[in-house]
């Protein structure tokens, strides 16, 4: 990946050193990622992994998931519904949404997402939100 900047975005794999200092930190948390999407989930497993200085893992289903672990996931594999079935079993949810809408956003909160953030070549409100979690 290159490290100039495309239409404002950094394309650059490696977080600035003082996000990664702090999530390295504090990243205690295992951080799985649920996408059947798979060129998606090791592009994310690749950049997290830079991020947080630690292994992540790809589920192959929902039922894979464990208490206490922060699950990285879409609004295309993972409903509202099955959202409030991981964070009542004790599942940090972080969803990633293509096209963001704010009645989605809601229905996400309300099921309990940790975070709901928009699909973006930039890391940092990933990192920020993992971090928060940690």
């Amino acid at each position: 990946m290159s490290d100039r900047p495309l239409n404002g975005v950094q394309t650059d794999a490696t977080p600035s050193p003082a996000i990664r200092h702090d999530l390295l930190m504090s990243a205690e948390r295992p951080v799985r990622i649920l996408t059947s999407d798979m060129s998606l989930a090791e592009q994310l497993r690749a950049r997290l992994e830079l991020i947080l200085g630690c292994g992540v893992t790809i589920l192959q289903g929902i039922g894979e998931t464990a208490p206490q672990e922060i699950v990285v996931t879409t609004t295309t594999e993972c409903s509202p519904d099955e959202c409030a079935g991981l964070t009542q079993s004790g599942v940090a949810v972080v969803v990633l949404a293509a096209l963001p809408s704010n009645y989605q956003e809601r229905s996400y909160r309300e099921a309990g997402a940790a975070d709901y953030l928009a699909m973006s070549l930039d890391m940092g409100p990933l990192a920020g939100a993992l971090q928060s979690l940690a």
